[in-house]
């Protein structure tokens, strides 16, 4: 077995013999991870579109409130 293999090889083992680390992250309360694209999309148009103000304040609080349902 070639030395590149065998560094390939351990690093596998390595990497596999690590205990799984838990996310920060959850997706409970969330429909699913498109609640948040949706809301990072609207705030994004709301930007672009020149909206006023409280239309972007709106869409920020809105994606905000997506995101913090991805926290634990």
């Amino acid at each position: 077995m070639s030395t590149e293999k065998k560094k390939e090889q351990q690093l596998l083992e390595d990497v596999t013999a690590q205990p799984a680390v838990q996310s920060s992250y959850s997706t409970a309360g969330l429909n699913s991870r498109k609640e948040v694209e949706n809301a990072l999309a609207n705030a994004e148009k709301a930007v672009e579109a020149k909206e006023s103000q409280k239309s972007i304040d709106a869409a920020e609080k809105n994606l905000q409130a997506a995101i913090d349902g991805l926290k634990k």
